[in-house]
């Protein structure tokens, strides 16, 4: 608009964009902190319009921020807290897993700190609004987490107990792998699910179990193997058993496993097994470990953690796809715990320890079973009765949890990502359960991709020529092409269905994501085996570039 010239150009229409940009994300810093969830309701129409819209869409304006932004807002403000205090535990654990459940407000959150932190737009008021969402995420947390803690103290289960999994969903026929992601709380597993209902041979079935006490990965993982969970204290340590048998570290879980009859394997190692090497072999019943979860936490603590989180959910899903190659028809999604992300933790939500307790973490606290406390309104006791509940045998133990998202006064830092305490994001543990049928055995098929080099328009033809011993693919292979500078996406996916001789579509480059740059990176990947078939880096040289027009002709 302040161009000075005559006429109207591309400049001029972005703008307009920017001016509404920074009116959205002024009225989120100004206008009342209590009134903005019914503020993002107002605006979500406009905004969602713009971020639709042709400029949008081309990256030559950014609304990712306060997109998200009134996302989260939105969605906080339809949870009433004050109902929350009224339901039981399996009532609060169906509100945050139904299909409208709770978990999308964590998902909405997430998706808006991974926009803070990739946008490379520097938006007016930006830091005091990323605060204010940030706090009414926390006001949600603490005002659907306490009357759980207030619950829980007289029944600590959420529905069928974490320590029932083996007899629930371990299966030793062929077939079958059960992937246990450290960290995979269930708003992820909902992005797994939405991931792999894109392929409609996939049958898929999420539940949630209620995560043994303390949600912590050695008792957490304890819990996915045969035999009786059991937690007691030696020297003021706190010592798992498994059917009576000491479980020290991912070793004695691995032999356990083994000695039930799985293959154990990291998540990996599937990936660096080539898939002429997966499908000659027998798809004996398999455990797939992956830690990338917890270990992004607890290593980086900070929000581009929880942003990276998001790409464990394309690892599961290409070992879904991979293993599927190999004969695999069933598998199970699952998780130790869950985690809470949030604002590094004020005064006011710092407990003081119990006093006598043996063990005292940031999230829980345990002692003797007989060990005299003074009684407190910051924590709750669970005794041996209630872990019994949960199919833990501790004839000999208590644990103590802070209400809410509190935390003990113990070492360990101010973190922003912890685990171990009681929360709806930590002990609600997903369940999926994927089944496909077998894959047929078919020639194999191989690939001649051709892209320009260099590119001289934004809207880029893709050819593929596909040769075969088939006279025709039954079925047809799904491939995607895929346009990114340093790592980021530029272009929207293109899918083709592959028949055999040449295939062609195109990918249409968006201006904004481009401009500046001097070359492209193209991935072409086969969407059932997840296979990259092709990978080629080509140069830019547009024919109009910013300077002429404003966009590319």
């Amino acid at each position: 608009m302040e161009s000075e010239r005559a006429h109207w150009d591309a400049t001029a229409f972005k703008g307009i964009d920017m001016g509404l940009i920074r009116l959205v994300m002024e009225r989120l810093a100004e206008e009342t902190y209590a009134d903005l969830p019914d503020i993002a309701a107002d605006l979500e129409q406009t905004v969602t319009s713009r971020q639709n819209s042709f400029w949008s869409n081309e990256d030559l304006v950014d609304w990712s921020v306060p997109a998200r932004a009134i996302e989260t807002l939105q969605q906080i403000g339809t949870v009433d807290a004050d109902e929350a205090k009224t339901l039981t535990s399996e009532e609060l654990a169906q509100a945050y897993t139904g299909d409208d459940g709770w978990w999308q407000i964590d998902a909405s959150y997430r998706r808006y700190i991974d926009a803070t932190r990739k946008t490379t737009f520097v938006y007016p008021k930006e830091p005091v609004v990323k605060r204010r969402v940030t706090r009414h995420y926390m006001s949600f947390l603490q005002g659907v987490n306490r009357p759980l803690a207030d619950i829980l103290s007289d029944d600590p289960t959420l529905g069928t107990p974490q320590a029932s999994f083996y007899e629930e969903f371990a299966d030793l026929d062929n077939g079958t792998a059960i992937i246990i992601c450290d960290g995979l709380r269930y708003e992820l597993a909902e992005a797994i699910k939405e991931n792999l209902g894109r392929q409609t041979d996939f049958e898929q079935n999420l539940s949630a179990v209620s995560a043994a006490l303390p949600s912590i990965t050695e008792v957490g993982m304890a819990a996915h193997l045969p035999g009786e969970l059991g937690l007691s204290l030696d020297d003021d340590d706190l010592v798992v058993t498994s059917g009576g048998e000491e479980m020290n570290g991912k070793s004695d879980r691995i032999e356990r496993l083994s000695n039930a009859g799985f293959e154990v394997v990291d998540m990996d190692e599937v990936s660096d097994i080539s898939l002429e090497q997966l499908t000659e072999s027998e798809p004996v019943p398999r455990v797939v470990y992956s830690g990338t979860i917890d270990k992004l936490g607890e290593n980086l603590d900070d929000d581009e953690a929880f942003s990276q989180v998001a790409s464990h959910v394309d690892d599961v899903e290409r070992t879904v796809q991979r293993l599927k190659q190999a004969g695999y028809t069933r598998f199970v999604i699952t998780s130790d715990h869950g985690f809470l992300y949030t604002d590094r933790l004020s005064d006011d939500l710092k407990v003081e320890s119990p006093d006598l307790a043996s063990i005292v973490k940031r999230r829980f606290a345990a002692a003797d079973s007989d060990t005299p406390l003074v009684d407190t309104d910051e924590f709750i006791e669970i005794d041996p009765d209630a872990l019994s509940d949960l199919g833990i045998d501790a004839p000999d133990l208590k644990l103590l949890f802070p209400r809410s998202v509190a935390c003990f006064k113990a070492q360990g830092g101010n973190m922003r990502y912890f685990h171990g305490g009681i929360s709806l994001q930590e002990l609600l543990v997903p369940c999926l359960t994927v089944t496909t049928e077998g894959i047929e055995e078919s020639a194999s098929i191989t690939y001649d991709v051709s892209i320009p080099d260099p590119i001289t328009n934004s809207i880029v033809p893709v050819e593929i020529e596909a040769k075969s011993g088939q006279v025709a693919f039954d079925p047809a292979p799904t491939l995607e092409v895929r346009a990114n500078i340093d790592g980021e996406p530029v272009a929207d996916p293109a899918s083709m269905e592959i028949s055999p001789g040449t295939n062609t579509t195109r990918v249409r480059l968006k201006q904004g994501a481009i401009s500046g740059e001097d070359t492209v990176q193209f991935e072409v990947i086969d969407t059932d085996t997840r296979e990259t078939i092709s990978k080629q880096t080509v140069n830019l040289d547009l024919l109009f570039g910013d300077d002429d027009m404003g966009f590319d002709v």
